[in-house]
């Protein structure tokens, strides 16, 4: 039989409407009078016995009601009742409301089906006089429902009847959040029907929780933060609806949090878009806000940024998303001091420094120009890629580079609003050419076995008109946040990566069979960066999680913090939480994972004004039961070894 989950908040209208004062009365003194009172009600529940005397409770006259309407529905089902009631009258109320609901004299079930009445769920702190302790009743209700409706797949009922009338928008929210998961009805006092409250989208935006779930990630999993850590996290979400969620004496999430967090996850990618709007940062650059939010992010959604490679690892909206969230985590973690144009650019570079993916050629400037042939100078040929995967992938920065000189005012549209302040545009452009780590920070520098070689470093736009004040770091921000980007959203679902596997297969078997002698080195370079594609792929599956926070200074040396470079310089913890089921060890993600964007840190880190100490934490095996257990069972801390690279850095494992 299917299941069905009704419920019940108790009242006391069942000693109200029998003129039976609960003031001043004691306990048993209640339980006295309200079992004389259930022993007398005994004439079968009709939609009419609200006028009868004695009067029935409003709690099983809207059952009665609901049954009646749900009679075909409920038919065959096996439904349990869960009455929640405070500690005093209410629970006398409720024990009375079970026996009267169990006895079948008096409460008729539908035909077929199997109802049970569980022992009342007693909220010790639901006190209608007490504002602080009927606030954490109501956290209370949502963690009951919480725990009920986890991994529940059947019918779930609110009945919000009765109860006390305070408790009843917070039954509402919680339906209209949960969707279609929650069928709310109520009873009006004169009639004889139940009222089906439809589900609108107004309790509770989940795509405001998608935006923000990057700072709601050190309340979300229980790292063993410090609690400085969480406070400044906790005061970040001031201006955010989202800090009502969050208990502000443990900094964990609370009931309704946990809820919310729990009904996302099983939306995310079904019923929900896995990404947010886009809007985020907006409101720390208002002199742009409008710009960006109503002309250039419409727009720049639907670019279906790196649908031309289905072997890399994702590179289009989720990808932008997650750098979004990265970029605010550290905003907030470093207290950066970022300008509105520095805003424009740093944004304009996230959404766009992949576009690159879906190029066909660039174009070489010239003795005079950025971008040169390594073997001629002079050359401003343009060099195509269109077709070659490998050379879209090698060469995507040089692509993204060429589309912005090139489109720049499809891009960036033109209306009354937008910035008349070209070194924003060609500083978007530069940031997104120096977005990758093989790009040269001073000098010039050839690519290895390539074609080109660039003219100047990042550092040479410092003192240059042609970029906007402060682009250095701006550009050195935006290399820093795509190295740090690695974690399982990006390699996709499992059924994803199943797509992608597939695809990879039939290409592989494709150039195994190809046997065109003049294109053998093509086949080779291709079967390499295939085979290649796949360890990305399971290297981003073994980490479930980035995220940001301010790390405290003390104890440095053994945070892992440069020993001999403190500076007042704010320190950034850079924590990677290892998947339970990783295909990967921890030593493994150190060299192949950590080390790679220690290593892209420590070639910025001139620019930057904040330094940074990496942890990979260890999520345990199973799920732990408790909410207060750690979500880690270790925890590498890595330290910096003198005059040695970051491969051969030393790192110590802590127990949590």
């Amino acid at each position: 039989m299917s299941q069905v989950i009704i419920f019940v908040p108790v009242g006391i209208s069942l000693l109200d409407n029998n003129s039976i004062s609960s003031r001043g009365a004691s306990v048993n003194a209640l339980i006295s009078r309200a079992q004389n009172l259930g022993n007398k009600i005994i004439t079968r529940i009709r939609p009419d016995s609200r006028d009868k005397d004695p009067k029935n409770p409003a709690e099983v006259t809207s059952l009665y009601a609901l049954r009646k309407k749900k009679s075909e529905t409920l038919e065959n089902k096996c439904i349990s009742l869960v009455l929640l009631c405070d500690a005093g009258a209410g629970l006398v109320c409720a024990k009375v409301i079970k026996s009267l609901l169990e006895d079948h004299n008096y409460f008729d079930k539908p035909a077929r089906s199997n109802w049970t009445v569980d022992s009342p769920v007693v909220l010790s702190n639901l006190d209608p006089q007490n504002p602080v302790n009927f606030l954490q009743a109501m956290h209370d209700l949502a963690g009951e429902i919480q725990k009920r409706i986890k991994d529940f797949d059947g019918e779930i009922y609110l009945n919000i009847t009765g109860g006390y009338k305070a408790m009843a928008p917070y039954l509402t929210l919680m339906g209209m959040a949960l969707g279609r998961h929650v069928q709310v009805f109520y009873q009006y006092e004169d009639s004889q029907e139940i009222i089906e409250l439809p589900t609108y989208p107004l309790a509770f935006d989940l795509l405001e929780w998608r935006d923000w779930r990057g700072l709601l990630l050190p309340f979300t999993l229980n790292l063993g933060l410090a609690p400085e850590q969480k406070q400044q996290q906790y005061q970040a979400l001031a201006e955010s609806k989202l800090q009502g969620l969050i208990h502000p004496d443990t900094f964990s999430l609370n009931p309704v949090g946990r809820l919310l967090t729990q009904t996302y996850q099983q939306e995310k990618g079904v019923r929900l878009s896995e990404y947010g709007t886009g809007g985020l940062l907006l409101d720390r650059c208002p002199s742009y806000q409008s710009y960006l939010q109503d002309h250039c992010i419409p727009f720049w959604r639907h670019l279906s940024v790196g649908d031309h490679l289905p072997e890399t690892v994702e590179h289009g909206r989720g990808h932008v998303q997650r750098l979004l969230e990265l970029a605010q985590q550290l905003i907030l973690a470093a207290d950066l001091r970022l300008t509105d144009d520095q805003l424009f650019v740093l944004l304009g570079g996230i959404w766009l420094h992949d576009l690159g993916h879906t190029g066909d050629y660039f174009t070489f400037e010239g003795e005079q120009g950025l971008i040169c042939d390594k073997d001629d100078h002079l050359s401003t040929r343009q060099f195509p890629v269109y077709g070659d995967p490998n050379l879209v992938r090698e060469y995507h920065n040089f692509l993204t580079y060429e589309l912005l000189k090139q489109h720049e005012k499809t891009l960036f549209p033109q209306v009354d609003s937008r910035p008349a302040n070209d070194p924003l545009y060609r500083s978007i452009a530069l940031a997104c050419l120096y977005h990758r780590r093989k790009m040269p920070i001073k000098g010039e520098k050839a690519g290895k076995d390539c074609c080109w070689y660039v003219a100047k470093g990042l550092a040479d736009f410092e003192e240059n008109k042609e970029v906007i004040p402060g682009f250095a770091q701006v550009a050195a921000l935006l290399r820093f946040l795509d190295g740090v980007e690695n974690q399982k959203e990006r390699a996709g679902s499992d059924q994803y990566y199943q797509v992608v596997r597939w695809v990879l297969g039939r290409k592989l078997n494709f150039l195994k069979e190809f046997n065109d002698e003049e294109s053998r080195e093509f086949k080779d370079a291709s079967f390499k960066r295939k085979t290649l594609e796949g360890q990305y792929y399971e290297m981003h599956q073994s980490i479930s999680q980035v995220f940001l926070v301010p790390q405290p200074g003390d104890g440095l040396d053994a945070r892992g913090i440069y020993p001999n470079d403190i500076d007042s310089k704010k320190i950034v913890g850079i924590y990677m939480v290892k998947a339970a089921k990783s295909h990967l060890d921890s030593d493994q993600l150190i060299k192949e994972v950590i080390n790679g964007v220690l290593e892209e840190f420590l070639l910025v880190q001139e620019f930057l004004p904040f330094r940074v100490a990496f942890f990979l934490l260890e999520e345990p095996d199973e799920e732990p039961e408790d909410d207060n257990k750690p979500r880690v069972k270790h925890q590498i801390i890595i330290t910096p070894g003198d005059n040695k690279k970051p491969k051969d850095w030393p790192y110590e494992l802590k127990e949590i």
